[in-house]
């Protein structure tokens, strides 16, 4: 079985027992060539949601997106957002802007640089009216920035994992209905 067959099993059997979710993120950081990836589900405005990440510690990355919600130079203006579709798809931060003027911010040197990440690519599966819902997968400067392969990889995955998405909100809604 190869990496990537492995990971697709992971990523279904995640999508039905949500405390498998940490693992898969490794595996897939991993297979993107990355140190961690997170999945974050959360308000554009306020950026409270929810925060799991593979190795990284989700609840002191949760404090910092929070924190620098208004200097984070890696996300759509909300007043552009509330004017345009969103399609899913991915945008890595160079995407967004030079990585010259990106390592000179706060957000790059106060955040980004505290939890070793250099480069990233952020995939998204879903934005409905105010929340988003994707991956983000960080890279070390030592490990450099994503390929047109490593981009590659992740959008032969991305319908996998916003179909697991799919279900692991199916799954949860029926278990809260059970559960009443």
């Amino acid at each position: 079985m190869t990496s990537r067959e492995a990971f697709l099993d992971d990523l279904y059997e995640a999508a039905v027992d949500a405390t498998l979710w940490p693992r898969l993120l490794r595996r897939f950081a991993e297979l993107a060539g990355g140190h961690d990836a997170v999945l974050r589900s959360y308000d554009l405005f306020t950026e409270a949601g929810t925060v799991v990440a593979g190795h990284l510690d989700a609840s002191v990355l949760e404090a910092n997106f929070r924190q620098f919600t208004t200097q984070n130079p890696l996300k759509t203006p909300l007043d552009q957002l509330a004017q345009s579709k969103w399609y899913p798809g991915y945008k890595r931060d160079i995407d967004w802007l030079p990585k010259e003027d990106f390592v000179r911010t706060a957000y790059y040197n106060d955040f980004y640089k505290k939890f070793d990440i250099y480069s990233d690519v952020s995939i998204g599966f879903a934005s409905v009216n105010s929340h988003w819902t994707g991956v983000d997968i960080y890279r070390s400067e030592k490990q450099g920035p994503f390929t047109g392969d490593d981009l590659a990889l992740c959008m032969s995955l991305d319908p996998h994992m916003t179909r697991a998405m799919r279900l692991a909100r199916t799954v949860s809604g029926a278990r809260s209905v059970g559960r009443a």
